[in-house]
């Protein structure tokens, strides 16, 4: 990151699956608002994918903040799967997240691995989202927000969305 509201791949077109790449975010400026992935949809029928990637953040400012796959927007209609997202956490700064869902949509977010983040999994208000099988482990809040449809998803915390899958440190 080189400067505020930054990304290493920032999708704003219709239509686009990211498929199978690395991406590491370094944000050691103490900038804000940056993230590794983000999509915003330009119309109702966007599809945006990002599927097989594994993502680092390597945040070293106490101000530094980043998320690894950052969605937002209402008109985006997105699969997450088979992600690992990991290190996006930064000891004072809570805007930190693996995976953050926002503005509206709708999610499918299947079989991802989040580690070592402030927050694991992130939904704001007003998105849907089906969830299942995912393991967030190891993040200050595994799942952070209201999950509409659930199976299977592990937290370290007592946060994940399915309470038998609480408290489940691996």
């Amino acid at each position: 990151a080189a400067a505020n509201n930054t990304s290493a791949i920032d999708i704003k077109e219709n239509n686009v699956r990211v498929e199978g790449i690395q991406v590491q975010l370094i944000n050691s400026g103490g900038y804000t608002g940056c993230r590794a992935i983000q999509a915003t949809g330009q119309d109702a029928l966007s599809v945006i994918n990002v599927e097989q990637c594994l993502i680092r953040g390597t945040l070293s400012n106490t101000n530094s903040d980043g998320i690894g796959i950052y969605l937002n927007s209402g008109y985006i209609s997105s699969k997450v799967l088979n992600n690992i997202v990991y290190d996006f956490i930064n000891g004072a700064t809570a805007n930190c997240a693996g995976i953050r869902l926002a503005v509206g949509g709708t999610y499918q977010v299947y079989n991802n691995t989040v580690y070592g983040c402030y927050e694991g999994i992130r939904a704001d208000s007003s998105v849907t989202i089906t969830m299942k099988n995912n393991l967030a482990n190891g993040n200050t809040s595994d799942y952070t927000g209201t999950f509409d449809v659930t199976g299977y998803n592990i937290s370290e915390t007592s946060t994940s969305p399915d309470t038998s899958f609480r408290g489940k440190a691996v």
